[in-house]
C-alpha cells in the first residue's frame, strides 16, 4: 500500500541521486524518538528530518496524541514548507468533509499548509495490503503446518 509506495519512492531516489539525505519515519516511532531525545538530553530527531533533502511520514495520526507528537509535526511541516523543502505525508485519517478526523487532531496552521498551492493531496484507494497479506501469511503458514502432517 502507501508505505511501500514511498520507500519504493525513497529506494529509487537513493539510487539515482545517492549524495541527498532521505529520512523515513513512522509518525508514532518519530513521537517516541522524539520523547525519548528531549527527556534523555539526547538529539531530537526533527533536526535530522528538518536538514534531509526528502523526508516521509508514515502513518500520520496512529501515533498516541501527545505534546511531543503534536509539536514535532507542527514543526516538520512548518519547516519544510518555509524551507520549501519536499515532504510526503501518508496517513489513513479522512481529509476534508464533514468527517474529517485531520482538523479535529491537528492545528489548523498545518492543514494550510497541506492545502497551499504548492501542495498536493493524493487519494490512494484500495485494498488493505496488509491485513490481506497477514492473512495470505497465515494461510500459507496453516497450510505448511498441514502438509508437514500429511494433511491436504
Amino acid at each position: 500500500g502507501k508505505t511501500r509506495l514511498v520507500t519504493a519512492l525513497l529506494n529509487e531516489l537513493d539510487a539515482k541521486w545517492p549524495h541527498g539525505r532521505y529520512v523515513y519515519w513512522p509518525m508514532a516511532e518519530l513521537a517516541l524518538a522524539r520523547r525519548w531525545a528531549i527527556q534523555h538530553g539526547g538529539e531530537d530527531p526533527l533536526k535530522r528530518a528538518i536538514d534531509a533533502t526528502m523526508v516521509v511520514i508514515d502513518d500520520l495520526g496512529v501515533e498516541k496524541p501527545s505534546e511531543y507528537a503534536l509539536e514535532a509535526i507542527e514543526v516538520l511541516v512548518d519547516r519544510r514548507w518555509r524551507d520549501q523543502k519536499p515532504l510526503i505525508v501518508t496517513t489513513n485519517l479522512v481529509v476534508g468533509g464533514e468527517d474529517d478526523e485531520f482538523q479535529r487532531r491537528y492545528d489548523p496552521r498545518i492543514m494550510r499548509r497541506f492545502l497551499a498551492p504548492d501542495a498536493r493531496i493524493i487519494p490512494i484507494t484500495g485494498p488493505n495490503w496488509s491485513i490481506k497479506e497477514v492473512g495470505e501469511i497465515r494461510a500459507v503458514n496453516w497450510q505448511t503446518k498441514l502438509n508437514e502432517r500429511g494433511g491436504r
